[in-house]
């Protein structure tokens, strides 16, 4: 455990060792993450738009708690594959209470990574992933009817966790 100041504890969760298979699975990962998260995010929400379910069935709680614990550790996945797919180091992934409100963590060093845009890439990867997440969830909820409510609010919570990621909030990814 890491103790950074009053309020803030970092538990480590994973420490990869980092192989050729997996840094070809996080280049992998990046470049669908590259290539899909707009595309998905356009067609979730022009399709929701169009159509408008309603939204019944599933538990709302369910669902932004569902879309919390997805997105949040999602977030800095994509954080993580995008820095080893860049060749940068990862040193933890791991949870933490930072001024008193949960959240997660990847510990990395970009700087062996040279290219100033592969650094913005490694930084906006995890709004990316949820902004990704935001459009399949969106889809969802016109696929599964029976659960709209819930998926409508996991998209929701996503959205604003990129959004939220995108402020000047000292230790979020705005900040970096």
């Amino acid at each position: 455990i890491l103790c950074k100041s009053f309020g803030t504890i970092c538990l480590t969760l994973c420490i990869p060792r980092v192989t050729p298979l997996l840094r070809a699975a996080a280049f992998l990962i990046n470049l669908l993450l590259n290539l899909l998260w707009l595309p998905l995010l356009l067609a979730g929400i022009l399709l929701f738009w169009n159509r408008l379910p309603p939204l019944e069935g599933g538990s709302l709680v369910a669902g932004c708690l569902c879309g919390l614990l997805a997105g949040i550790p999602l977030h800095e996945l994509g954080h993580a594959c995008a820095c080893l797919a860049h060749r940068g180091r990862v040193f933890e992934l791991g949870v933490m209470v930072q001024n008193f409100l949960p959240g997660a963590y990847v510990l990395m060093d970009i700087r062996t990574v040279k290219s100033r845009m592969a650094r913005v890439q490694i930084y906006s990867a995890g709004v990316q992933m949820n902004l990704l997440l935001t459009g399949i969830l969106l889809l969802l909820t016109i696929g599964v009817p029976a659960m709209s409510g819930a998926f409508f609010c996991a998209a929701v919570i996503n959205a604003f966790l990129a959004l939220l990621n995108l402020t000047f909030i000292e230790g979020l990814d705005g900040t970096a």
